[in-house]
């Protein structure tokens, strides 16, 4: 059976209401790359630093974004 899909912020994702989602999404977690280990926190202490000149230097190029509250990301 193809795996649905939906429509979210524009962008097609997989529907997590699906009753096939839980079998699929145990079959390919074990799939995903692995991220950078500059963005994780565990790995990185100097993450919060990091992120931290990232959005200074981002305003100091005139892009202005607002870093969210878990340091997780900008918007």
């Amino acid at each position: 059976m193809p795996q649905q899909s939906i429509v979210k912020d524009g962008k097609n994702v997989p529907d997590q209401s699906h009753r096939a989602f839980p079998k699929a999404a145990k079959a390919w977690i074990s799939k995903q790359p692995l991220g950078p280990p500059e963005l994780d926190r565990a790995k990185n202490p100097h993450y919060t630093d990091d992120f931290r000149a990232e959005i200074a230097c981002m305003h100091e190029a005139g892009v202005k974004v607002e870093p969210m509250a878990d340091g997780e990301g900008y918007s």
